[in-house]
């Protein structure tokens, strides 16, 4: 809060604007002040009140004060892919496992944690579960911080294999609750579309039909745009498994078909492989 009350008078002072017009009257001037020292916090709701009367977007402001700069998930994200196996997942997520336990550092934990879920996600036939010290730390995380930027987006994205369908819908009920959701809406629709989706599909590989229709609205209410095909495409092959799910198994099989072939045409080889296998598989559940 130190570094984030030092950025603030920063940018206030390199425009002009007074501690008294910065508060824009709805609270102290001293308030402010003893912020910028990092004397003190400022709840969401004046912040963001103040960072509009300096005339600042949280995205501006996030990358000034580098609140997403030590962001290691890219990196980890490259070790999991570079060589894609159980194997090597395993490896690394023991590695951060055992780097955690010598030096307790959190992106250690966080990183083991991310390799988790992502074993989850990918190799479903693997005996693993989250526990309550990973999912009690994920919550204290993720909801102690002020503002949320790309690292916490990421986070609670690549982690929704470690919850349950109900648990994953709560935590998206207080991130869309939050003072600064219309902020994010702004600054990082793609991250949380994400995560939608990803709630949408967590909640109908569970069958919780009535939390996949939560996400399925939140979808809608904030579209994907025409320039993220990708995405879109996913959610129509989502919407077939809803569908196809809930009943109605020739319209589902048809829109799960078309999006498949929608990758296929696109070059979305590993993608339309890997949905057509989802495909398959439910067909063969059924």
């Amino acid at each position: 809060m130190k570094k984030i009350g030092a950025v603030f008078r920063q940018i206030r002072e390199s425009r002009h604007i007074s501690l008294e017009d910065a508060t824009g009257g709805e609270f102290s001037r001293s308030m402010l002040s003893r912020f910028e020292r990092g004397e003190n916090d400022l709840t969401t709701q004046r912040f963001f009140q103040a960072l509009q009367q300096i005339k600042t977007s949280l995205s501006e402001f996030s990358h000034l004060a580098e609140i997403d700069q030590h962001s290691f998930i890219p990196k980890l994200l490259k070790e999991h892919y570079e060589n894609m196996s159980l194997e090597h997942d395993q490896a690394l997520y023991q590695r951060y496992q055992l780097a955690y336990q010598k030096d307790h550092k959190k992106e250690n934990f966080i990183a083991s944690i991310i390799l988790k879920a992502q074993m989850l996600g990918n190799y479903p036939e693997v005996e693993l579960t989250s526990n309550q010290e990973e999912l009690d730390f994920l919550y204290d995380y993720l909801f102690s911080v002020m503002i949320w930027g790309n690292f916490e987006l990421s986070l609670f994205s690549l982690t929704s294999p470690l919850f349950s369908s109900q648990l994953y819908r709560q935590y998206t009920e207080e991130l869309v609750q939050r003072e600064d959701f219309k902020l994010l809406l702004d600054s990082s629709l793609p991250a949380l579309n994400s995560i939608f989706l990803n709630g949408f599909f967590l909640a109908i590989s569970s069958n919780e039909f009535e939390d996949a229709t939560y996400f399925d609205q939140l979808i809608k209410d904030h579209f994907y745009s025409e320039n993220e095909a990708y995405l879109r495409t996913v959610y129509l092959y989502a919407k077939g498994e809803f569908l196809y799910r809930k009943g109605e198994k020739e319209t589902g099989l048809e829109k799960m078909e078309q999006a498949i072939q929608v990758l296929s045409i696109l070059d979305c080889k590993v993608s339309a492989n890997y949905y057509k296998q989802g495909m398959q598989e439910l067909i063969k559940e059924s």
